[in-house]
């Protein structure tokens, strides 16, 4: 009787073990379309519980079985495009690291569903309102060390004072010399005077635009104050020399008439030097200083390439330096074939302020902002975590891990690095549930219930026969 009521146990371990292997696999299908979930696989294993002692040595008696772990399967979830920039998916290894807001001292959790949004404070959370923890930058777009919430706090970029000029140009080499060089009077005369002409925008401290006039006028060596060299050691004799003038208006500057739209003052930006190959043999710039009115005196240095020599002469020798790296052909050239002088490229580095437009994610996990004043700059950086064992997390619900000593404690860092994996934006990883699987594991569950009910509607019938025995 000891036995046959032992097989009944035996048998409604087996029970017990099938139901929860279909809980297992019910909650795997039931969260097929959950962003980021994992499914589970339920392990088994044997109990023992009776030594029987025989002829033939001692033997054991198995007596059912019971469930020893549910593991978490972290293999990778098919990626979902979604469009949205915020929504993000760990390419990889890893997790992303979010905070219950107003709890700093509360632990971080892990999640791999990266439905995130910004808030109204500018805070990225996810749907549950979590934060998410990262590095943000300063309003220079340098990156703090300091893991914290992710936030964007001012959607204004902060104008920048333009502070260099940089010209590329192929003159005209058979432009006239103008006697007496550059006349900026008046627009006729300016006209007349110059060879060369083109408009820049500059920006000041406060990222006001000013239109600027740059002029370009072809003069002899002697009204440019230069003296024509040899080409040093490489033979290329000197031959032409161009002088450069900026033109603003005054009403733009400190100290100007804002009555009258006429009046300009000019800035003398230097004097451009080519030899008979038409490349740029010695450029002698000035760095000017423009007052800009109701706002800081702007330091602007300009550039026309690279010249072949260096202004200063050898002081042994009174040659001029060669500059080895350098072209000549870089930037500003004297190339005959063209009909009129023309602008290849011009820039300067200031801008006014920028309202944010939007943003974007890249793999390494970098926040950028697109302004609308065409600039772009870093907002910050989502962290991830690494576990050496990842399937000892703790589930804590809402597809969130908390840590545990299994799974080890988390290396938090920037994706891309220390074996974290990559960010990609605007995409959501699918649950890594296979359906075809999972029914698979249902039928052999529910095969595996109906087995062991007969194993106890067997061992109740041999209790019936012992029972007819007393009659």
């Amino acid at each position: 009787m000891a036995g046959l009521l032992g097989s009944m146990y035996t048998g409604n371990s087996g029970l017990q073990a099938a139901s929860k292997g279909v809980s297992v696999v019910g909650d795997n299908i039931a969260n097929t379309n959950t962003v980021g979930f994992k499914s589970g696989r339920i392990h088994f294993q044997e109990m023992l519980q009776e030594y029987i002692v025989g002829a033939s040595g001692m033997n054991q008696v198995g007596r059912g079985v019971q469930m020893s772990r549910i593991e978490k399967l972290f293999t990778q979830g098919a990626l979902q495009f979604t469009g949205v920039p915020t929504d993000m998916a760990v390419d990889g290894d890893g997790f992303f690291v979010v905070k219950e807001p107003g709890q700093q001292q509360s632990p971080n959790t892990y999640t791999r569903a990266g439905q995130f949004r910004f808030d109204k404070d500018g805070f990225l959370v996810s749907q549950s309102g979590s934060r998410v923890q990262g590095y943000n930058a300063s309003g220079d777009g340098n990156l703090s060390g300091i893991l914290s919430d992710m936030q964007i706090e001012n959607t204004n970029l902060a104008p920048r004072a333009s502070t260099e000029i940089d010209l590329s140009m192929n003159l005209d080499p058979n432009a006239e010399v103008v006697p007496g060089g550059f006349d900026p009077t008046d627009e006729s005369t300016r006209e007349a005077t110059s060879n060369f002409r083109t408009t820049v925008v500059l920006y000041d401290s406060l990222g006001n635009p000013h239109s600027v006039e740059v002029y370009g006028t072809r003069t002899s060596a002697a009204d440019a104050g230069v003296a024509l060299g040899a080409g040093a050691n490489a033979g290329e004799g000197e031959d032409a020399v161009w002088k450069f003038h900026a033109v603003i208006p005054s009403a733009d500057l400190e100290g100007g008439n804002p009555l009258d739209p006429n009046a300009v003052t000019e800035f003398d930006l230097g004097t451009l030097i080519f030899n008979q190959n038409g490349q740029l043999s010695r450029s002698v710039t000035n760095g000017v200083s423009v007052p800009w009115v109701g706002a800081n005196a702007g330091a602007i240095d300009v550039g026309f390439g690279d010249p072949l020599y260096q202004a200063a002469a050898d002081p042994v020798t009174g040659d001029l330096i060669r500059i080895p790296e350098n072209s000549g052909r870089s930037g500003t050239t004297l190339w005959g074939e063209v009909r009129e002088s023309s602008l290849s490229n011009i820039s300067q580095d200031g801008y006014g302020t920028g309202v944010l437009q939007n943003i974007t994610v890249d793999g390494n996990g970098f926040i950028t902002g697109a302004y609308n004043n065409g600039q772009s700059q870093i907002l910050g950086q989502v962290a991830l975590a690494r576990f050496n064992d990842p399937t000892g997390l703790t589930s804590n619900g809402g597809n969130n891990f908390l840590e545990s000593n299994q799974s080890g404690e988390p290396v938090i860092g920037a994706p891309r690095t220390g074996s974290r994996g990559g960010i990609v934006s605007g995409s959501l990883e699918a649950s890594n549930v296979e359906l075809s699987e999972e029914f698979i594991q249902l039928i052999s569950y529910q095969r595996a219930f109906q087995a062991n009910s007969r194993t106890i509607q067997t061992a109740d019938g041999l209790m019936q026969e012992v029972f007819q025995i007393l009659r």
